[in-house]
């Protein structure tokens, strides 16, 4: 039987709550199937006990699964004190769990229908659906560091990756893992801009406002950027740390540099971004980071730390600036502020970093390479 006589499935916890790199990929993976002429459904959870406000895609089929979500609450625990770290950990994944035990059901109940499953950091549906219900099962792998709960099942799954997550998982599992990289929208292009004579630069932050993308330092390192060259901040996402980075852009004296656009459609965000000049990444740690490629593909410039997988994407001065992520927050804004000189005597050619990106990722491409990943495991 050809895939295209059977349904594709994408199972996703979270995709309908927020918008991270896995949301994303499986947004996209699921429109270049389609277009492909494959079926597919997108699973996601239906929190129990919570008010229910789903992220809708009208384009893509969602089929809701009621289960548990503790992932605010857990994230609220953490916020609390470092030391509820694990707990909110146990308490997180009891609610993953959950849904994946309720999706195992729901699979069952339906028989042998569906020939090929694609989980998004899931390893217990991906173990059950592979080895009890016999379906063609991969788990993409979201990030290179697993979990103990992850450990479990990881020997006994096939796995994609990229980024980070490949170069570190393929070292520990190296017979069951593949590389499959991701894609960005071939319509996006540069878009003309005025002359950064006599204006500030217009710079982006595209995230999770959460600790571990780093947003709190890199207001306290624009302050000192702004001291060299004025400039502006627009901060697209929502998070925990949204009302703190208020408080700290008023405390820095920066609240008019400082612009909070909220969670916005992709269609919406990248008419925002093709308008700036650049964007900014502060991650801890990032696997590799969607934002970062989406902003080369409308032509902007990136700079950002040299942390997880993000050296995979910064070509230094050609597309951007990388710089260490140990360095002092004066040594950052140095190299931002060496970044905003290079930009301001055009050494980034915008059509040109357009061209390179959308060449090197192609949804089309991963969406080929995907089937062909799942027909070698059948």
């Amino acid at each position: 039987m050809s895939y295209q006589s059977s349904e594709v499935i994408l199972i996703n916890y979270a995709f309908s709550m927020f918008r991270g790199g896995g949301e994303n990929f499986d947004y996209n993976i699921y429109l270049s199937l389609k277009k492909r002429g494959y079926k597919c459904k997108l699973i996601t959870v239906k929190p129990l006990f919570l008010k229910f406000s789903p992220i809708i895609e009208k384009n893509i089929n969602t089929k809701y699964i009621k289960g548990f979500w503790f992932y605010g609450f857990a994230s609220y625990l953490k916020s609390l004190n470092k030391n509820l770290s694990k707990i909110a950990y146990l308490i997180r994944i009891i609610g993953q769990i959950s849904f994946e035990i309720l999706v195992f059901f729901y699979l069952f109940k339906k028989g042998k229908k569906y020939k090929f499953i694609l989980s998004c950091g899931l390893p217990l549906i991906t173990f059950l659906a592979s080895k009890i219900l016999k379906i063609n099962s991969i788990m993409r792998a979201p990030g290179p560091f697993p979990t103990p709960y992850e450990k479990l099942f990881y020997p006994h799954i096939n796995i994609v990756a990229n980024g980070d997550a490949y170069r570190r998982l393929e070292k520990i599992y190296p017979n069951n893992i593949k590389y499959l990289e991701i894609g960005v929208d071939q319509s996006l292009s540069p878009i003309n801009k005025k002359t950064l004579k006599g204006r500030p630069i217009n710079m982006a932050f595209v995230g999770r406002l959460i600790p571990i993308k780093g947003i709190l330092q890199l207001l306290d390192i624009l302050k000192l950027v702004n001291d060299l060259y004025p400039l502006k901040l627009h901060i697209f996402g929502d998070g925990s740390l949204k009302d703190q980075i208020i408080k700290n852009s008023i405390k820095l004296k920066m609240e008019k540099n400082i612009i909070l656009h909220g969670s916005l459609n992709k269609d919406d965000l990248f008419e925002s971004l093709g308008k700036l000049d650049c964007l900014l990444s502060n991650s801890i740690y990032d696997n590799f980071p969607n934002a970062l490629i989406e902003a080369n593909a409308i032509g902007l410039p990136i700079c950002g730390p040299n942390v997880g997988g993000i050296d995979l994407i910064i070509r230094n001065k050609i597309n951007g600036i990388i710089f260490e992520p140990h360095i002092s927050n004066i040594e950052k804004a140095n190299s931002i502020f060496e970044f905003i000189n290079l930009i301001i005597d055009g050494s980034f050619k915008s059509s040109k970093i357009s061209e390179d990106c959308k060449k090197k990722f192609n949804w089309e491409n991963t969406s080929y390479k995907l089937i062909n990943i799942a027909q070698d495991k059948k």
